[in-house]
């Protein structure tokens, strides 16, 4: 999880290649801002949580294909 004033996101923006990116968002958020010299922290123990499964409950409409291809670009960026 990230918190911190939203300037700092105009500071370090998400990376523009990464188009359709939601799961692993964080990483890439995170390597972005360590190698803008920020530090990283992470707590001993669980502060939060957030519930990964969207099986219960809709989440978007669908993709089209070239939705589909810049989600799949992007996975491959980040993997």
């Amino acid at each position: 999880f990230f918190f911190g004033p939203a300037p700092k996101i105009q500071e370090v923006p998400y990376d523009p290649t990464l188009h359709q990116l939601f799961f692993g968002e964080e990483l890439s958020m995170a390597v972005r801002f360590f190698t803008h010299g920020y530090d990283c922290l992470a707590p001993p123990e669980t502060v939060c949580y957030h519930l990964w499964s969207r099986a219960h409950r809709p989440t978007q409409q669908p993709m089209s294909s070239r939705e589909k291809k810049q989600r799949e670009m992007s996975w491959n960026i980040v993997r």
